[in-house]
């Protein structure tokens, strides 16, 4: 199944000496510090029309519209373009996760699998690759987005696959199995390949009888009726999670990309005062399921910078690998507790989103000499899936002592 762009495309601009992101970033504060609107947002990126690509002021508003407003006048009289449009952070179920087999179950790498609280049949998100501890180097740890997990405390199980993926997928093929009650409404002809994936989600997965969830016949004696959930195999427990706030984040991470070693590269320009979103969850990892940090049959063994117009690349379990690039300019998204400043990502593939629901945690990679680094974990996107919002692991590292990447 194929995600594509709603609306006009928008697409990366580059870091241009003639607009100021101070200046920038307090007319857009203005307009959203006036809407007071939970997930607004606005950026200075581009606007892809047929004489080329135009810098333009981009808002999003979530209903109900305000259909009489007037934006004051634009710096550098900078065109302006109206969305009813939102953030959200990208760890809602997406339907396409039940239409092909369950992903993973073995060893973990980079690749488009998902991780999500054991018996959480609303929310999951993406494995973000394998962190290790700079005290004890034997132990190893896993990465995705908190809100991935939201709300689960300290030494909650984390599954690979997903408890919602596995039952989902459960649920869309048992009404083609002769496991499926007889009273079932969906009940449909047998389908032998079919029967044979569902008694390997039963051989494979762990089961947990609930009040609530799947419901079917156990398929040995004595043949009764069960109703439950499923989880993939566990990985480990939650040690470390922050979903906060935090002023001079992103300054910081500028000092960071100017202290690195190589060419100069651009910033973000950010001032200290601006908040940044810290969104991450880790967990431990058993050994067993310790495949590695590899990326298309690579090693990533290095953290690697997102910078304006860095060319990256992302795994995610809905849209798989995705190729994009880093916006000049930082997304600025209106909370109920104030206005973060995020990296924002645009998809460089003609009609093709960057990330989708189901996408957060993966890893952004970024290739500098030939060789693919670690550059961060996506936390969200707009609704419209014009961008994406991306955590660099250098600033999660920073706040969380103690790790580094394996």
């Amino acid at each position: 199944m194929d995600l594509f762009l709603i609306g006009p495309t928008i697409t990366p601009l580059p870091k241009c000496p003639q607009y100021n992101p101070s200046v920038i970033s307090t007319y857009i504060h203005s307009v959203l510090e006036e809407w007071n609107r939970k997930d607004a947002y606005g950026i200075l990126a581009a606007i892809s029309e047929e004489e080329g690509s135009v810098p333009t002021l981009i808002f999003g508003l979530p209903p109900p519209a305000i259909t009489d407003y007037v934006f004051k006048q634009t710096p550098y009289n900078l065109p302006v373009f109206l969305n009813d449009d939102w953030i959200v952070y990208a760890s809602r179920f997406n339907s396409c996760w039940d239409m092909e087999p369950v992903r993973g179950g073995g060893r973990l790498c980079l690749d488009h699998i998902s991780v999500g609280a054991q018996g959480d049949l609303a929310t999951a998100g993406s494995f973000g690759g394998f962190l290790r501890s700079t005290v004890s180097v034997q132990d190893v740890f896993g990465i995705t987005a908190s809100h991935c997990v939201p709300g689960a405390p300290l030494a909650t199980t984390i599954c690979s696959p997903s408890s919602l993926e596995v039952t989902s997928r459960f649920d869309r093929i048992l009404k083609c199995t002769t496991l499926c009650p007889v009273n079932s409404v969906d009940r449909q002809p047998v389908r032998r390949g079919k029967e044979a994936e569902l008694r390997s989600i039963l051989d494979r997965f762990h089961f947990h009888e609930t009040a609530t969830g799947s419901s079917f016949y156990r398929p040995v004696p004595p043949f009764d009726h069960l109703t439950g959930t499923f989880s993939g195999n566990p990985i480990g427990h939650i040690v470390m999670q922050r979903l906060e706030h935090r002023p001079n984040l992103l300054e910081q991470y500028d000092r960071w990309l100017v202290q690195l070693p190589g060419p100069p590269r651009a910033t973000f320009d950010a001032d200290s005062a601006w908040e940044s979103r810290l969104d991450f969850c880790i967990f431990s990892c058993h050994p067993e399921s310790y495949g590695g940090n590899i990326f298309d049959e690579e090693d990533v063994n290095e953290i690697g910078a997102l910078y304006p117009e860095a060319l990256v690349e992302k795994v995610g379990r809905t849209t798989r690998n995705r190729e994009g690039q880093v916006n000049g300019y930082s997304a600025q998204c209106w909370h109920e507790s104030g206005e973060t400043h995020e990296i924002a990502v645009m998809s460089t593939q003609k009609a093709r989103v960057f990330a989708e629901g189901g996408d957060s945690g993966g890893c952004v990679f970024v290739k500098e000499n030939g060789q693919y680094k670690a550059g961060g974990i996506l936390i969200g996107k707009n609704q419209k899936t014009g961008f994406a919002l991306v955590t660099p692991l250098a600033m999660i590292l920073e706040s969380a002592p103690g790790y580094k990447w394996a």
